[in-house]
């Protein structure tokens, strides 16, 4: 079957986008040259999706796409607009249409599903497991170029050569910023551990801000004294990590935005695992407790108090910044002792 168009679909958290990104640079690579190439996804990303080679879906197409949700047969009038179409969603687990779309009619359009997360939860990342499922069921390598491309692509469009938090003078260039919220509560390390730890890099004559995103903004964050700035959309966020010396947060997008501009990032984990979310080249820091992780995907975490982010200390989270800062080092401590530590429970 001659496949007229390609149509890429995730509709996931910033995140979880950011690190199927490789995939749609795959898919493109495989098929620009043989067919249209369109985005049907959460809108706020489809200039990233065009930096890999995709345009937005039209409207037709995209009304087409959501009727996925509901629909149990190809053989319904609402889905014309997909006949002819090879259609590639990625999501977290399961498909989030009627298992039947998968199998493909005469006349209908071929449907293939990449999960990120294993089935067991366990035992290779999000990132590997994509990877397979690229393999497995498109037949397609996991493009190992793929932060190079983005930085071109995508820098060159903010007018950035790349990360330009660089060295001056044995001075360190560039913003440290730190990442406060998180998509879900439980994975929020507290405020005022940022607040502490940003003053601490303050006093230290280091650039410093927080960086608040909507979810703070609502909720009233009170940054008190210490810079911080609220980029207005997604690619002004993408501008201010590739600008950055370093940046800091919890298990969450802009510190996977941070791995696909070279720029260094220190993670804290506490619900989720590390061994499954852990962006590419990040610094690690683990909640220091038996419980965790309890959660692959942030779904069913039950716990009133967040123990274990309040686990992680400040002490060891400004160790581990200014690890990340001493560009004298080849690689910064925590990055060589990575590997090992995700060999232990995550």
């Amino acid at each position: 079957m001659h496949d007229d168009k390609i149509i890429l679909v995730h509709n996931g958290a910033l995140g979880d986008f950011l690190i199927a990104w490789p995939a749609l640079l795959a898919v493109a690579r495989q098929y620009g040259n043989e067919a249209a190439l369109l985005y049907a996804g959460r809108e706020p990303y489809a200039p990233w999706a065009a930096a890999a080679g995709f345009q937005p879906a039209p409207g037709e197409t995209r009304a087409a796409v959501e009727r996925l949700y509901g629909a149990s047969s190809w053989d319904t009038p609402a889905l014309a607009p997909l006949a002819g179409s090879r259609i590639i969603w990625i999501g977290l687990r399961t498909p989030p249409f009627d298992a039947a779309l998968l199998h493909a009619t005469d006349g209908g359009a071929r449907l293939t599903f990449l999960p990120m997360v294993p089935e067991d939860g366990g035992g290779e990342s999000v990132r590997a497991h994509l990877a397979r499922m690229l393999d497995e069921r498109l037949a397609l390598p996991w493009p190992e170029d793929a932060a190079t491309v983005w930085q071109e692509r995508v820098a060159r469009w903010h007018g950035l050569n790349g990360r330009n938090g660089d060295e001056k003078n044995g001075e360190i260039g560039g913003d440290v910023l730190l990442f406060p919220g998180a998509g879900h509560r439980a994975k929020e390390w507290p405020a005022q551990r940022w607040l502490d730890l940003a003053r601490r890099l303050l006093d230290r004559g280091l650039s410093c801000r927080l960086v608040l995103g909507p979810v703070e903004l609502e909720r009233g964050f009170d940054a008190q004294s210490v810079p911080a700035i609220a980029p207005p959309s997604l690619a002004e966020l993408i501008e201010r990590i590739a600008e950055a010396a370093a940046v800091a947060g919890a298990d969450t997008g802009p510190m996977h935005a941070a791995a696909l501009t070279g720029t260094p990032a220190l993670a804290l984990f506490g619900p989720t695992g590390a061994r499954l979310w852990a962006p590419a080249e990040a610094c690690i820091l683990r909640a220091n407790v038996d419980c965790r992780p309890c959660s692959t995907t942030t779904h069913g975490i039950a716990c009133a108090e967040r123990d274990c982010m309040e686990s992680i200390a400040v002490d060891a989270v400004e160790k581990s910044v200014l690890e990340i800062l001493d560009v004298k080092k080849e690689k910064p401590a925590c990055l060589s002792s990575q590997t090992s530590r995700l060999l232990q429970k995550q």
